[in-house]
C-alpha cells in the first residue's frame, strides 16, 4: 500500500515492547500512526473483534493522489483518515 509509507505494522516479534501473538494476527501498529476499524456504511467506529473496514491516520500518510481528485476524494476523509476499503 503505497499511500502509506513507510510500513503502518510492524511483527510483533521486533515491537519495542512485544505482547502474545494472537493466531492470524498481523502485528502491531507503528509508533506515530493510528488505525481504526469503521462500519463501511455508517463511518461509526467499532469495538474490538468487529468486522469492519480499516482506516489509517498520521504523518506517513498521503494525503492527496496526484492530479488525481476523484481518488482524493473516495479514500481520504476530511479528517485525513485513509480508507483502505479492506475489510
Amino acid at each position: 500500500m503505497a499511500e502509506a509509507d513507510p510500513e503502518l505494522t510492524m511483527a510483533l516479534a521486533i515491537a519495542e515492547h512485544p505482547f502474545e501473538v494472537k493466531p492470524s494476527g498481523c502485528g502491531t501498529v507503528v509508533q506515530n500512526a493510528k488505525l481504526k476499524i469503521i462500519d463501511p456504511e455508517s463511518g461509526a467506529s467499532l469495538p474490538r473483534n468487529q468486522p469492519g473496514e480499516i482506516c489509517f491516520n498520521g504523518d506517513q500518510i498521503t494525503k492527496v493522489y496526484l492530479n488525481d481528485s476523484e481518488s482524493t476524494r473516495t479514500t481520504i476523509n476530511k479528517k485525513d483518515w485513509l480508507h483502505t476499503g479492506d475489510i
